[in-house]
């Protein structure tokens, strides 16, 4: 059975909001995402739908109001209507609250894509 499964692991965490650690973050989230694809299920991330968004409306830095305005509320959003969670890399209050959330709506919360069921 495929899954909808949102990645979530740290974005800003222990990167001061330094860009080239920034895209670190997002490139190891994508590369959990084409691993659970190859797992047979559907990824998805909070970052690929709202970075995009986030330039659109105007942010200039990371933290700004508009940045604040869609980046959480579009991964909560998003987790709704997903399956499950992939919970990846280190510390990170964003990537915890998808874990609260995803436990909170009685939704399957992993920590490796090898305890995906195949």
């Amino acid at each position: 059975m495929s899954l909808m499964i949102l990645v979530a692991g740290p974005y800003r965490s222990g990167t001061g909001d330094d860009p080239d650690k920034l895209a670190a973050n997002v490139d190891t989230m994508n590369q959990a995402a084409l691993r659970v694809f190859r797992a047979g299920h559907l990824p998805v991330t909070g970052e690929a739908l709202a970075l995009p968004l986030i330039q659109l409306a105007g942010s200039t830095r990371v933290g700004d109001a508009e940045f604040d305005e869609i980046f959480h509320p579009i991964a909560r959003q998003l987790l709704s209507r997903c399956d499950a969670v992939l919970r990846i890399g280190g510390p990170s209050a964003g990537a915890d609250e998808m874990v609260q959330q995803a436990r909170a709506e009685g939704k399957q919360v992993f920590t490796s894509v090898e305890e995906l069921p195949v």
